[in-house]
């Protein structure tokens, strides 16, 4: 399946194409999936492609040690902007614990 995706993105017109691609959970992907998301790209050079991974999340158990091969930034990511304060505290108050999300910045992010 991934042959046909890859064909069918490598054959579009560079018009058709990202500029940019960001992938979450990347720690899931398989290996052979990046290439056909790299073909997605206008330019594989000066395009921006982004993979966001945690390698200790991997719900799939798949080889990620290609993961780890890859230019990685030391940048570490320390705001959840997934969940707002009330879940916090609703999820805090089923544990029986306080704040248990206590070193998380829940604020909105700038320019939002």
């Amino acid at each position: 399946m991934h042959e046909f995706a890859f064909d069918l993105f490598a054959g579009l017109p560079p018009e058709e194409k990202y500029h940019a691609l960001v992938v979450d959970e990347g720690q899931d992907f398989r290996e052979e999936w990046f290439p056909v998301l790299e073909s997605m790209l206008q330019d594989a050079d000066e395009g921006e492609f982004y993979i966001f991974a945690d390698l200790y999340q991997s719900i799939f158990n798949t080889n990620s040690a290609f993961i780890r091969k890859l230019p990685m930034s030391t940048h570490r990511l320390t705001r959840n902007l997934r969940n707002t304060m009330s879940i916090n505290r609703w999820l805090s108050s089923l544990l029986l614990q306080e704040a248990w999300f206590h070193h998380v910045d829940f604020s909105p992010p700038s320019g939002a």
